[in-house]
């Protein structure tokens, strides 16, 4: 569906029974039928503090703050959904059953929520230095002060709240009570954190390239794992080189190392799946022992586990001339080898003499620059070239072999959401304007792909 949703970024996907709750970085909410596409509702949720909503496409009304919303999260009871944005406002709305979205509580916006879960009878969010746990309306029930922001809060079967921050420190609290039951500090830099509930095991990944299963219930060492061998000295050196030769960076301001510190990961009920953003993708059962390896898929930016197969985002785009620090999770270092894509492959032309012509134009003195600018302003504006491609893959999660694939001629930007027999995306197809040094064109799309066995997220 175009729909709505052309003219605003996606923040968040949700799914229950059938309907998907679409929110809009710009503030509006829609529902959609899954089997269809139908839009069942589209609303603004404007004004912060005073519930005020307005159909899409009337221009809201009144004074209030512009609230920009960056993440959501659905209760599984599919009754209420939690609203998180980059200015510290946190929102949970009530969803009746005449699907019009209502404002049943707004949290704390001294500080922007830098973690936050919305599950049983609890809000639970991090701000600046410190994680509140509250109930469904709101009602403050216990506060733990930590040390900086939270990064990541995820909450174990055992009614155990497992919050990180960015630095070194990790707590473990008792939802219910707020008791601090065991906490890590000192530590290497965690990059990535999950619980595996059918082992009652917490899987940590660290900077220095290695994963630690924990024991959840006391934070005793079950197992590791040390995946560092995936990318060897050399290797790293190249791949540093290669990509500070393609941005025109040098030593001073360009990469300085290549680490294996973007891992996403999928729990299964035999163990964990790990990808890197190198194409690289581990399989280790819950004894930390190697049932399967890929060193040869091409760059990852996301992952999602399903009962029959795993979801992999991969991803290309043209590095030298699209504008660095816009893609989370996208990192210019992998992108050495061009995938085989159709759609890269009909670009290529164009692709390189723009490169070309921007490499030039980084030599060029700034008088030399404005000139070239100037003449290429009168000359009129090429067609616009799409500078970013995915290919969604889907992997047998016995042994990691291909089963299935789907190229998209753009971005998938918010990730994928299950829904029934279907995977939903945003489909971002952005097209670059090279000269102008901007983003201009393109359509933004929610997509499903019909393809999963109902009810068989993992």
């Amino acid at each position: 569906t175009p729909g709505s949703f052309s003219r605003v970024w996606v923040s968040g996907i949700s799914h229950y029974d059938g309907r998907l709750y679409v929110t809009g970085y710009s503030q509006n909410m829609a529902s959609l039928a899954v089997d269809s596409g139908e839009e069942l509702f589209n609303h603004y949720l404007y004004d912060f503090a005073q519930q005020q909503e307005y159909n899409a496409g009337e221009k809201p009304g009144g004074s209030g703050s512009v609230i920009q919303f960056s993440s959501q999260s659905l209760h599984p009871n599919g009754r209420s959904l939690l609203l998180s944005a980059i200015g510290g406002e946190k929102l949970v709305y009530g969803l009746g059953s005449g699907g019009r979205p209502v404002c049943v509580w707004e949290g704390s916006k001294e500080a922007a929520a830098t973690g936050f879960l919305l599950a049983g009878n609890s809000i639970c969010s991090g701000t600046d230095n410190a994680v509140t746990v509250s109930g469904l309306n709101g009602t403050e029930r216990w506060h733990s002060a930590l040390q900086s922001a939270p990064a990541d809060i995820v909450l174990s079967d055992l009614g155990l709240l497992v919050t990180r921050n960015q630095a070194r420190n990790l707590w473990v609290h008792d939802l219910q009570s707020g008791e601090l039951r065991w906490a890590l500090a000192d530590a290497a830099d965690i990059t990535a954190m999950a619980v595996d509930d059918a082992n009652d095991l917490l899987y940590l990944c660290y900077f220095n390239e290695r994963l630690d299963a924990l024991n959840v219930a006391d934070g005793s060492l079950a197992w590791q794992y040390d995946y560092s061998y995936l990318l060897e000295d050399k290797e790293r050196q190249e791949l540093v080189a290669a990509a500070n030769a393609k941005l025109g960076l040098s030593e001073r301001n360009g990469y300085d190392r290549a680490t294996l510190d973007n891992v996403s990961t999928v729990i299964r009920p035999d163990g964990i799946i790990l990808a890197f953003d190198y194409g690289f993708m581990l399989c280790l059962d819950n004894t930390g022992k190697l049932r399967w390896q890929r060193e040869d898929l091409d760059p990852i930016s996301s992952v999602m586990g399903f009962v029959n197969g795993i979801i992999t985002q991969h991803y290309w785009y043209a590095a030298e001339i699209a504008p660095q620090g816009l893609y989370v999770r996208a990192s210019a270092l992998p992108l050495v080898r061009r995938p085989a894509w159709p759609a890269i492959t009909a670009s290529w032309d164009r692709i390189s003499e723009m490169t070309a012509e921007q490499l030039a134009l980084r030599q060029m003195d700034v008088d030399e620059q404005r000139e070239f600018q100037r003449q290429q302003r009168l000359a009129g504006p090429d067609e616009p070239l799409r500078v970013m491609y995915t290919n969604l893959a889907v992997l047998d999660p016995l042994d990691g072999s291909q089963l299935d694939s789907m190229p998209i001629e753009g971005w998938v930007r918010t990730g994928m959401c299950p829904a029934r027999d279907k995977v939903v995306f945003e489909d971002s197809s952005y097209q670059f304007c090279w000269y102008a040094n901007n983003w201009q064109g393109g359509n933004r799309r929610v997509s499903a792909y019909n393809w999963l066995v109902p009810g068989g997220e993992s």
